[in-house]
């Protein structure tokens, strides 16, 4: 049985040369929830464990067999049948959804190798957050003011084809999260939809943390975004912090669909970092810079100046980097 509880009582213990032990024994044993696959186990249900139940799932480990099972999460009783298949999926899913009520969303503290920036856009109904490429799996946790908004998990079918994405939405303390898997390589913005009050405009955190097919942490951050409408003009912002150290914010508009090209160069004007390199969609757009290089390896403290190209449109602004 998942996460139950095993007590024991002895009160007469006899061995085979007959010496007694008349006095109480009690001893308490706790077996480990179910779909908590982390070493070592730690009661809680989160993306390393959907990494992993993805990948038996996908090796045929039948260890990772969730079903079919019995009960009321946590409480659950699985009857293995060495076959991957809805029952599993459930299985997963209420242990997920039970853990997550319980003891909150369990975030990877997990030390960055890498960091690769992931594109954050948002249009009048939608928060939308673009990985880089090779991520297999991610979690994605928004933070806004309930008096003003509600934000809850968008339309990510492309995801849910190739891989498994779990959800939740807590609009009472306003926050909403996802996890999600890949089956395979197959790149796929994350979407979130926003009800929200035109008279108010507050904060809304959008923290991310994506991996690779090896479980690495290839790209992590946060940003403050704002439910702005559609901006009327091309514009870029001021980055923040600014001086910064590691990490710093840079937010631009764009009224329409546009090729955009974002670059970091130096005093010299020599081309340090291209941050964006693409097409995006209307809307103002937020990404985070992390002081390295085109290679990947951190920069000297120094002055740095940013520039964006969208159509006819280029803005230039100067920021620093302190160690």
């Amino acid at each position: 049985m998942s996460y139950d509880t095993l007590d024991f009582s002895i009160i007469h213990l006899e061995d085979t040369s007959g010496n007694k032990r008349e006095s109480l024994i009690e001893r308490r044993f706790f077996t480990k929830a179910a779909a908590d696959f982390s070493i070592p186990p730690d009661d809680t249900i989160g993306l390393e464990d959907l990494d992993i139940f993805m990948d038996g799932w996908k090796s045929g480990d039948y260890t990772k067999n969730l079903g079919p099972f019995v009960g009321t999460p946590p409480n659950i009783k699985i009857t293995q049948d060495n076959l991957f298949g809805i029952d599993d999926g459930m299985a997963f899913t209420q242990m997920w959804l039970w853990s997550l009520q319980t003891f909150g969303v369990s975030e990877i503290m997990q030390q960055q190798l890498v960091n690769i920036p992931s594109s954050i856009s948002i249009t009048d109904n939608t928060i939308s957050i673009l990985p880089p490429e090779d991520v297999i799996s991610g979690q994605i946790i928004i933070n806004y003011d309930v008096q003003y908004h509600k934000i809850i998990p968008g339309d990510n079918s492309m995801i849910n084809k190739n891989g498994i994405l779990l959800s939740n939405n807590d609009n009472q303390n306003g926050v909403s999260v996802i996890e999600y898997v890949l089956a395979e390589n197959k790149r796929s913005n994350v979407y979130f939809n926003i009800n929200k009050n035109d008279l108010h405009d507050p904060e809304i955190e959008v923290r991310y943390a994506f991996f690779d097919k090896d479980f690495r942490l290839i790209s992590r951050g946060e940003s403050i975004i704002h439910s702005l409408s559609l901006p009327t003009e091309f514009s870029l912002m001021q980055n923040y912090p600014n001086p910064f150290n590691p990490t710093t914010n840079i937010r631009f508009g764009l009224p329409v669909d546009s090729f955009v090209r974002l670059i970091v160069y130096d005093i010299n004007g020599r081309l340090v970092d291209e941050i964006v390199n693409g097409f995006l969609r209307a809307g103002t757009h937020s990404v985070q810079w992390q002081g390295r290089g085109i290679n990947g390896f951190s920069l000297s403290s120094g002055i740095y100046f940013y520039r964006i190209e969208a159509s006819e449109y280029s803005k230039t602004y100067k920021m620093v980097f302190v160690k």
